[in-house]
């Protein structure tokens, strides 16, 4: 008996009609069809089956679990085979390279940018890539990135025509609506480093790319807007043209606070505080970041701190919320003034000195402030230096320990006075004034502050010269007081002719 008979056996009405051989003959051909057109078409036999394991009409064929893998990668194959995109219009780029394994170009592409070892090879790379079509908005991103970082150790050409046709090729696609909202970000943050550097060749970009920022502020997650951000407040002074972005980048940024990590929100602060005055629109930021900063003031470090506190200090007086965020980063300063360095020690100082009055918190951090300015005072700078002694004049009564910091704040002013402007020699005098009766030491420094005061009387204004003229009143130096005021009465002289 035939297999085909063994099988249908189980049915005893089949096996009955099966008899007769007229009938047996038409199911045996019915059966054997399906396999004579298979055979034909050379795929692989799976007649009769509808799942795994499972046979129609009870038969099972015990196939093997080789020859099914075998049948689905065949199946496979011949789908790829069919598929129109795999040959002729449509195939993609792919690297003819053995290292990159058959990787689409675009990818490899990226890699090699972001891989460049020196501007020479770079600036070669983007000869041959910039015009191609594969070059996309990653490719442009990873690429101003690159020359951010070659701008940093080495400053970059101007006179290099491949900046021309760079910026170019950025204003098209900006104008094609090719770059995202990552990228817009990323090219801005990395123009803070390059544009100098690339003079008028980036001109013709910069105004696309700052609407670009702007149109596409609101698609931006938490990483890229702390950077536009922060790319704006660094480059208004530069580009103008780019506070334009402010106003949109605040706007979002309260929705998406709470997703940035510790240095966005500092960074954020920061930037606010830096563009309050030319673009006010930015304080509507303010009250969401500082709702932050207490649950992520212990993960910052001491940059971090330190940003965000002076920032704190000069945006109090316009968005109070700030002030919020004052006593979670003054109790995290003892633990991390050690690893600040003396710029960050000066702007710390400073904060707590300004914002004592409004969050008296501010005060614990000033102990461990002043204990780490003695072994960081001579690195100082002028302005550091001015900005410790007057904030240790401020906070001497509330807190006396900020005068363990002055031996070595006098010994440096004596040493940086001369380099000062005239902001910063006067805020010395004016303490030297407030502190000589807590700490008569700060007289040794005296005779260089008097030098430099008198060499800056022409650029004081008149509010800065009454300054002076008290401080000279209570430091007991007649001669100089009589100086100044003459030189009160000989500016406002000609005004009050001008008024008769």
């Amino acid at each position: 008996m035939s297999r085909v008979d063994i099988c249908h056996a189980k049915s005893g009405s089949l096996v009955r009609h099966l008899q007769r051989p007229s009938l047996a003959a038409a199911v045996v051909l019915m059966l054997a069809i399906p396999y004579l057109l298979l055979l034909g078409s050379g795929r692989p036999f799976d007649v009769g089956f509808i799942g795994r394991g499972t046979a129609m009409m009870g038969c099972h064929p015990h196939r093997s679990e080789r020859s099914r893998i075998f049948r689905q990668v065949v199946v496979v194959k011949r789908k790829r085979s069919s598929n129109p995109k795999s040959n002729g219009v449509g195939k993609r780029r792919r690297s003819s390279s053995p290292k990159s394994n058959g990787a689409p170009y675009p990818m490899v592409l990226t890699s090699k940018i972001k891989g460049a070892k020196s501007m020479a090879k770079l600036k070669a790379l983007l000869e041959n890539e910039l015009d191609t079509p594969d070059f996309n908005d990653i490719h442009m991103s990873a690429t101003f990135t690159r020359l951010a970082f070659f701008n940093k150790r080495q400053r970059l050409s101007a006179k290099i025509p491949l900046w021309t046709r760079l910026a170019t090729r950025l204003r098209i696609m900006i104008q094609k609506g090719r770059i995202t909202p990552r990228g817009a970000a990323h090219v801005l943050w990395a123009m803070v480093n390059v544009h100098q550097s690339m003079g008028t060749n980036m001109a013709t970009a910069f105004a696309p790319l700052v609407q670009c920022v702007q149109d596409k502020a609101v698609d931006m997650n938490a990483f890229d807007l702390s950077n536009s951000i922060w790319a704006a407040a660094t480059l208004q002074e530069s580009q103008p043209q780019v506070l334009k972005v402010v106003a949109s980048l605040a706007r979002c940024i309260p929705q998406k606070a709470h997703e940035m990590n510790q240095q966005d929100v500092s960074n954020c602060l920061w930037a606010a505080a830096k563009l309050q005055e030319s673009e006010p629109e930015v304080l509507k930021a303010v009250p969401s970041l500082a709702r932050c900063i207490p649950q992520k003031a212990h993960e910052m470090n001491q940059q971090e701190v330190s940003d965000c506190l002076w920032a704190a200090a000069k945006i109090q007086e316009s968005e109070p919320e700030v002030l919020k965020a004052v006593a979670s980063l003054a109790r995290c300063t003892p633990q991390k003034a050690n690893e600040m360095n003396q710029h960050a020690l000066s702007n710390c100082l400073w904060a707590a000195a300004k914002i004592q009055e409004s969050e008296p918190e501010v005060l614990k951090a000033v102990a461990s402030l002043a204990r780490c300015i003695p072994q960081k005072a001579h690195r100082m700078s002028p302005q550091d230096v001015s900005n410790c002694f007057w904030a240790a004049a401020k906070l001497q009564e509330s807190e006396p320990e900020v005068l363990k910091a002055l031996p070595s704040l006098t010994k440096r002013i004596s040493q940086r006075v001369q380099r000062m402007n005239q902001v910063d020699a006067l805020q010395c005098f004016v303490a030297a004034a407030k502190l000589q009766e807590m700490t008569p030491d700060v007289l040794n420094c005296l005779p260089a502050m008097i030098s430099q005061i008198r060499r800056t009387v022409a650029a004081m204004d008149v509010r800065e010269l009454q300054l002076a003229v008290w401080a000279a009143g209570e430091l007991g130096q007649y001669d100089l007081k009589a100086a100044l005021n003459q030189e009160i009465k000989q500016r406002r002289e000609p005004s009050s002719d001008k008024d008769r």
